[in-house]
């Protein structure tokens, strides 16, 4: 390792953790730290098990964000497996109480549980900084080590090696005899083969072999998504009575259910029941009470957006709940910018309603809302503002700017506009809409 290069610290994490993992990378990173995180690093179609492997490599110190949810996943054993056989130096953080793996029991960890995300932060930082420092010095040392090994002399007061290595003049002549022997008996055998080789086909004739062709199986690959714009959906034509610009606050007197309409993205149809929704005091009201629950709540299909502006206001946003507004929704697929109480965003592309939840979500950006506090976001109202005009993409919450012109590769022509709302294994989630602003520029 050269020791202008600074250590890298390897992030593994449960996905449940997701938005809490982020937000520590962010504030790591900001405070100096080289950090490695599978949301930040791994580009769009690389395979994810060589980066990983790679990252792994390349990293001197591990930490690992320990909860009900990592201590049981296959890949978060296999990166710890890994931290401890390569004699990586390995951070432990308890963000939520669970039985400490056996072989990280004996080691200093950071306990999130006793203390508050800040001051937990805090501590995080402090013991990585120590970490890294011996880490370093352990590193000078191994190199003074290995320099002072390669300085030492030995004296050459020997013969020379030509005049070392003569063997007596009769030894001399047995071994060429013993060579010349040797090599006569080689070139005997040689010959034989050779001529047994040639004689061969004159001594057997063996039948014709019949081939049987074996017919070609042809395999239709899968569709993917790739960087090339996706096929253009056919909106339906408008009408001068569709208004496409529109503010729904909720009211009792409007016709706000007739426009909307709840789709499920995954799981058992059983969860449905979990996922609640109301009117009260002219709010839309969100009540969800199991784990790994996703619902979008849809407006109108016959009116679709190629540029497209979203204003929502919501209250209550508390640390676990997790907020998104979505554009561009239609079967090719759409974009989600997903809000976290904790003071984290992530925007991505999502494929289709019908795909496998990780392997179909395509990160676009991500990172730590600045200023943002858990304590202020859950005693006021969030103002989250987004525009998407087919693959250029906006964020702003708060009045602070998370994403400017950003250009996404995935091509969406048009498409539905709504919202979104879901739990990993944070539950229950309480969140209160107070009114969604749609302007078509």
């Amino acid at each position: 390792m050269s020791p202008d290069k600074p250590l890298q610290t390897f992030i593994s994490y449960s996905r449940v953790n997701q938005q809490v993992a982020i937000r520590l990378a962010c504030e790591l990173k900001s405070a100096g730290f080289c950090i490695w995180l599978d949301q930040f690093d791994i580009p769009t179609g690389a395979r994810w098990d060589d980066e990983i492997e790679k990252a792994l490599r390349e990293s001197q110190i591990f930490l690992f964000i320990m909860t009900p949810a990592s201590i049981i996943s296959d890949n978060a054993k296999d990166e710890v497996g890994y931290a401890i056989d390569h004699g990586m130096r390995i951070l432990p953080v308890l963000l939520e109480k669970c039985e400490i793996p056996l072989r990280l029991s004996r080691l200093q960890y950071v306990d999130f549980t006793q203390k508050s995300f800040d001051e937990g932060i805090k501590s995080a930082k402090e013991l990585l900084s120590r970490l890294v420092e011996e880490t370093k010095q352990m590193a000078e040392s191994s190199s003074d080590v290995y320099a002072r090994r390669e300085s030492k002399t030995v004296p050459t007061q020997h013969r020379s090696t030509f005049e070392q290595i003569q063997p007596a003049p009769d030894a001399q002549r047995k071994a060429i005899s013993k060579y010349i022997t040797i090599g006569m008996g080689m070139g005997i055998v040689g010959a034989l083969v050779v001529m047994a080789l040639i004689l061969r086909p004159l001594w057997f004739s063996p039948p014709p072999t019949f081939v049987t062709p074996t017919p070609t199986k042809t395999v239709t690959p899968r569709p993917s998504a790739t960087n090339t714009a996706a096929p253009t959906i056919v909106p339906a034509t408008p009408t001068e009575a569709i208004i496409r610009s529109f503010t729904e606050d909720f009211s009792s007197g409007n016709n706000w259910n007739n426009e909307w309409s709840l789709v499920f993205r995954n799981g058992d149809p059983r969860k449905q029941d979990s996922f609640a929704y109301a009117i009260s005091d002219g709010n839309l009201v969100f009540d969800l009470s199991y784990k790994f629950v996703w619902g979008y709540f849809l407006h109108n299909p016959s009116i679709l957006f190629d540029n497209v502006e979203i204003e929502v206001v919501v209250a209550d946003l508390r640390s676990t709940d997790i907020f998104a507004l979505v554009c561009q929704y239609s079967d090719q697929g759409w974009y989600e910018f997903d809000i976290n109480g904790g003071g984290t965003f992530v925007t991505r592309y999502v494929d289709s309603m019908d795909s496998a939840l990780d392997e179909d979500q395509y990160i676009i950006d991500q990172g730590f809302i600045p200023g943002y506090q858990d304590s202020v976001a859950a005693t006021r109202e969030n103002t989250i503002h987004t525009s998407c005009n087919k693959n250029v993409l906006n964020l702003t919450v708060n009045d602070t700017e998370l994403m400017k012109d950003v250009q996404s590769k995935f091509i969406l022509e048009q498409g539905q506009v709504g919202i979104a709302v879901r739990t990993y294994e944070n539950y229950p989630i309480h969140v209160i809409v107070k009114s969604i602003k749609v302007k078509e520029p």
